[in-house]
């Protein structure tokens, strides 16, 4: 296994860890997506230097299939673990949201089979930082989009408080 692999592996399976455990703990509804276009970012500079360090043999036809299986899994799981959610408003008028055992389920049928995709195209682990970043992405999204419809008065205080939470760490 090459040492960029071993690498995304250990980053991933770090920044997996708590990822899952903020998912499986109540959390305030946001659609912050910054950090997760961060990681999408740390990732695709992850293919580039596997590539410029260990030339992987991109063959159109095999490329074009890893690509359009990745990113339907990473739509596809970040949409079933999004389903798993459970919504309701606190006492300070906040929407919340608690994943469960199958948001984690979901999570490991996920990450398994990006990991075997992952393998059957070029024999490693490259894309796995991406692939989180892109399936985070569509989860908050989605997320987003069921606590919206279920709390839109709600909602709206989330927004607000986020707002003021931001411009607050601008000002200091």
């Amino acid at each position: 296994m090459h040492s960029i692999s071993i690498f995304n592996l250990v980053i991933g399976a770090y920044g997996l860890l708590i990822i899952i455990r903020r998912q499986l703990t109540p959390q305030i509804v946001h659609l912050r997506i910054k950090m997760l276009m961060l990681l999408v970012l740390l990732g695709i500079s992850s293919i580039s230097t596997a590539i410029a360090k260990q030339p992987i043999q991109v063959i159109s036809l095999r490329l074009i299939t890893f690509g359009t299986l990745s990113l339907t899994g990473a739509i596809l799981f970040g949409v079933l673990r999004a389903r798993t959610y459970k919504f309701w408003v606190d006492s300070s008028g906040f929407v919340i949201r608690e994943g469960s055992w199958l948001t984690l389920m979901w999570w490991i049928i996920g990450i398994s089979t990006h990991l075997t995709i992952d393998q059957l195209w070029n024999d490693s682990s490259t894309t796995l930082l991406l692939y989180i970043g892109v399936t985070l992405c569509v989860q908050r999204g989605y997320v987003w989009r069921l606590a919206t419809r279920a709390y839109p008065n709600e909602i709206r205080n989330n927004r607000l408080t986020y707002k003021r939470e931001q411009h607050h760490h601008r000002h200091r």
